[in-house]
């Protein structure tokens, strides 16, 4: 028996094959509903304490228990999780995710651009600065995707008039060639 999470933030009860989500607690004990109890009406259930233990099967399923959907519940909730806590690239995760899981849990795998999108929304936002004081760049934004530096010049977190002044080497070189030029100034 295991607990996993849920997509919504809850727990999913993983049991001989079966999946649940809570249903109800009582002082005592939880009830927890097959998890296809919409798209099968299954009306399969089980009764744990609020330890998780001492399951008590309730009523019987409808469709027989299936280790792969667990293994690929637990495959995309790997993915999700290890997107939200390290700044891999989603590809990365995928393949790495991937290849670790059995033939059976790979063909139930969506197409590698929509777990890659689920793996994206995981990021959590980096909160809005309140100041230039406050704009940290990891290395990573500080140039191209081509390798090429970005980040111009930065005169410092500490200074009174902070000024950030991105440039590639290409539109660098255009610029000094420009007959007109025109400033753009950004303040918080």
């Amino acid at each position: 028996m295991e607990v996993i999470k849920s997509n919504k933030g809850g727990s999913k009860l993983c049991y001989q094959g079966y999946m649940y989500t809570k249903h109800t607690t009582r002082k005592t004990v939880q009830w927890w509903k097959c998890v296809k109890r919409s798209s099968t009406a299954c009306k399969g259930s089980i009764t744990t304490s609020l330890q998780n233990e001492n399951p008590t099967p309730g009523q019987p399923h409808n469709h027989d228990p299936s280790d792969i959907s667990i293994k690929y519940t637990k495959s995309r909730y790997a993915m999700k999780e290890q997107a939200a806590l390290t700044r891999d690239k989603p590809s990365q995760i995928f393949a790495q995710v991937v290849s670790t899981c059995e033939d059976d849990v790979q063909a139930m795998m969506p197409r590698e651009e929509n777990c890659k999108r689920t793996m994206r929304y995981q990021r959590p936002a980096p909160p809005v600065p309140q100041s230039f004081a406050d704009v940290t760049l990891p290395a990573e934004f500080t140039i191209t995707t081509n390798n090429q530096q970005f980040l111009l010049y930065d005169n410092g977190q500490n200074a009174e008039n902070r000024m950030l002044v991105f440039c590639s080497p290409d539109s660098l070189r255009r610029l000094a060639e420009a007959h007109t030029l025109l400033w753009m100034v950004l303040s918080l």
